[in-house]
């Protein structure tokens, strides 16, 4: 408790992400699997099971996670994965073009062709995120961007 938390009508503490399950998808057909690594240290809870407990539902994220990933990829594979913590799935031509810049700028420049009347698409590489390899950087995503800037100017 502080004094942030005695002005809130509701405190909903999260697990640390040491402590609970989950998975993600950092490219087009893998998905990685994180497992809790220590036991919670407080009273809190996944806020996947506070969505799951305000939907109606009886089961905790962990039961949903474990009976989720079975159900797709069978008890053995769901081992599996628990062990490798990688699932490679195969995948369309269309996301795996969601991942390559080069295709990107090779539509950005089909894309740029005259300027009509209507509404155009401009496509452009954040400065100072790049390709998205440090897009988990808090620093990088508060930076201000040249293009988008109201002050008018665009710096290049």
């Amino acid at each position: 408790m502080d004094e942030t938390t005695e002005l809130c009508e509701f405190i909903i503490p999260n697990h640390h992400y040491l402590e609970s399950w989950g998975d993600a998808e950092p490219k087009a057909g893998i998905t990685s699997f994180l497992q809790p690594t220590i036991y919670p240290l407080f009273k809190t809870r996944p806020f996947q099971t506070s969505l799951l407990k305000w939907s109606g539902s009886t089961q905790d994220y962990e039961t949903y996670f474990r009976e989720y990933w079975t159900a797709k990829l069978g008890a053995d594979g769901f081992n599996k994965a628990l062990q490798d913590g990688i699932v490679e799935n195969s995948c369309c031509n269309w996301c795996r073009f969601l991942y390559q810049v080069q295709l990107m700028r090779q539509l950005q420049l089909s894309l740029l062709i005259k300027k009509g009347t209507g509404a155009e698409v401009v496509f452009y590489e954040k400065v100072s995120i790049g390709n998205g390899s440090q897009a988990g950087n808090p620093w990088l995503q508060e930076l201000p961007d040249p293009v988008s800037e109201q002050h008018g100017t665009t710096m290049r």
